[in-house]
Parts: C-alpha cells; structure tokens; sequence
C-alpha cells in the first residue's frame, strides 16, 4: 500500500469491517511522515450534495473497463489484479 504514496502523503481506510485488528506496520509512519485518516464516506445527505454536483458540472462517470457476469467474477479479479486498463470493472448481477 504505501510504495503508491509520497513522503508525506495521506493514507485513507475506508470499507474495512471485517478486519477488528488490521495488521499495520505503524513504523512506515515514522519513516514516510504520512497521515491516515479513516472516513465513512459521509452522510446520505453528504452523497445527494455529491450527486447533485456532478449533474450540475456535467461531469462525465468513469470509464468501465470490463462487465462480467457474476459467474466470472473470478476473471473480474484477476482483470482488476492484472492492470489490464484504467476504468472500473462491474459485475453483472443480472446475468
């Protein structure tokens, strides 16, 4: 995790419910003089703003990179594991 940030740089922990006791290397810290901050994304009302911002500066969504199947979810993670491509890749309930 921390060779993609600079000396200095923040680290933010979000979505980790599964794990009561992360294992943390705090001396990185030390050494790398980062911040950590762990956020909960915000408030539904914080996501509406969100929303609403967007349609108002008509920015675009992010690019998919690849749709699968929830039966191919294991090639979905070996896509995201490869690098293959900027985007995001989503797994298709439906099919």
């Amino acid at each position: 995790m921390f060779e993609a940030v600079r000396p200095g740089g923040r680290v933010v922990v979000l979505g980790s419910v599964s794990a009561e006791r992360p294992d943390l290397d705090v001396r990185r810290f030390y050494f790398g003089q980062y911040d950590l901050l762990g956020t909960t994304m915000g408030s539904p009302a914080d996501f509406t703003g969100l929303v609403d911002l967007i349609e108002r500066q008509g920015i675009a969504p992010p690019p998919i990179a690849g749709v699968f199947s929830l039966s191919e979810t294991a090639d979905a993670h070996r896509y995201l594991e490869s690098g293959a491509g900027p985007g995001k890749v989503v797994l298709d309930i439906g099919s």
